[in-house]
């Protein structure tokens, strides 16, 4: 239960940091003032639609797999490909609703800021859920047979790298 609760959590944050990273993007690129030439609400809207979209292909690349490092260079890619595509989608949104789109430099500072963002809020929330997933009682209690050289040293990687399976 805790493990679900944790995984829910965690998807839902994604999307409001996708959501808020294009916010962020839209504010620097037009200025704290909202502008009537290119207005916030239709463009929070398509980043509201594309960002469940976006989540789909971050879940294929198995980014939120339990025993996945959040901090490796392959993680941080399959970002940067979630964030690229997400981008994309947010574009094609946006011109098919709306027509023709404020700036390009636009688009460059939301890929940015939300692959950043997103890469940051991964590495800090796995800190989080393994720290969640190992209080008593352990979620994933683990039975290493044997006591040899070997299993110590798989239990002290175990425990040092704060992996759930304890």
């Amino acid at each position: 239960m805790r493990y679900r609760s944790l995984l829910s959590l965690w998807l839902l944050t994604d999307l409001a940091v996708f959501v808020g990273s294009y916010a962020a993007a839209y504010f620097l690129r037009v200025g704290l003032i909202l502008s009537t030439d290119f207005p916030f609400e239709p463009y929070i809207t398509v980043a509201a639609i594309t960002s469940p979209l976006w989540l789909i292909v971050l879940i294929t690349t198995r980014t939120f797999a339990l025993t996945r490092s959040q901090s490796s260079f392959r993680n941080l890619a399959y970002i940067i490909y979630s964030s690229a595509v997400g981008t994309a989608l947010f574009a094609l949104g946006y011109y098919f609703l709306y027509g023709l789109f404020f700036s390009r430099m636009l688009l460059l500072y939301a890929l940015v800021i939300s692959t950043v963002a997103i890469w940051i809020w991964h590495l800090l929330y796995s800190k989080f859920q393994r720290m969640m997933l190992r209080k008593d009682p352990p979620v994933f209690p683990t039975l290493i047979v044997g006591v040899t050289r070997e299993s110590r040293e798989l239990i002290a990687k175990l425990n040092k790298g704060l992996n759930p399976l304890k």
